[in-house]
């Protein structure tokens, strides 16, 4: 199966909020991919339909967001996410992990400054809502307090965050 790509229908991305850019931001692709293709470790990726998968999952956390938002009294907003998608190689050279989630067009990166902006009343918000709308996919906190939220189908945590970092 080798890589190809093709422009996702204009005006239209993996969900209603997010865009197809956002998806192969940061990625190591020049452009979306076509799928299905096989990665080096033999698995099969099925980029397009991944993607609208979790962009599901990111607009019910955008929604739940703005909820808890409107009870502060603060208006509703988008998310801005750090990465999405990675190319093999663009894995192995931010050092992801060998299976990660964005390999499969799964899983999103957000910044503590992000998570700050979404929810500046108390971060630990986002980590509860984020939690809980990933409760069936991965939710994990990186050492500079970056978030990492995947929809790979079964409960993974961790965390290496340093408070005060």
């Amino acid at each position: 199966m080798p890589l190809s790509y093709k422009p996702p229908p204009k005006g239209k991305g993996p969900s209603r909020n997010f865009t197809w850019a956002e998806v192969t931001q940061n990625s190591g692709y020049p452009a979306m991919p076509v799928g299905p293709f096989r990665l080096p470790n033999g698995n099969t990726v099925s980029p397009r339909s991944n993607a609208k998968r979790h962009a599901r999952n990111l607009e019910t956390l955008r929604t739940r967001i703005n909820q808890a938002r409107a009870s502060h009294g603060l208006p509703a907003t988008g998310i801005t996410v750090l990465s999405w998608a990675r190319s093999w190689q663009h894995n192995k050279e931010v050092g992801g992990a060998g299976n990660s989630q964005h390999l499969y067009f799964l899983a999103t990166d957000i910044t503590k400054q992000e998570v700050r902006r979404l929810t500046p009343w108390d971060p630990s918000a986002f980590d509860k809502i984020a939690n809980a709308v990933f409760a069936n996919g991965g939710f994990g906190q990186y050492p500079g307090g970056n978030r990492h939220v995947d929809s790979r189908g079964y409960r993974a945590r961790w965390t290496s965050f340093t408070p005060g970092k």
